[in-house]
């Protein structure tokens, strides 16, 4: 995934962001920066529409480890405890 902040220097001119279903035309950088969307975001896709450039943003979610994954299992087996990640 790639983070809103990576894109933002490559940005100029109207844009428009989407996300949760709703669009929000921004006319420049500026405008989204103040708007906070890129502080936890990230761009799911580019596209152009009507001319336009398209960010499509998806919400970032810190990852949750899979306790039922093989890994997880072993280590179980081996120490005779589930994985603690504090």
């Amino acid at each position: 995934m790639t983070r809103i902040e990576e894109i933002l220097p490559l940005l100029c001119g109207e844009f428009v962001c989407v996300t949760d279903g709703e669009k929000k035309i921004f006319k420049c950088k500026e405008d989204l920066e103040k708007a906070g969307l890129y502080t936890n975001h990230t761009v799911s896709s580019i596209s152009v529409q009507d001319g336009k450039l398209v960010l499509e943003l998806t919400p970032w979610r810190v990852p949750i480890a899979d306790l039922n994954s093989e890994w997880a299992k072993e280590y179980a087996e081996k120490n005779g405890a589930e994985p603690s990640f504090f």
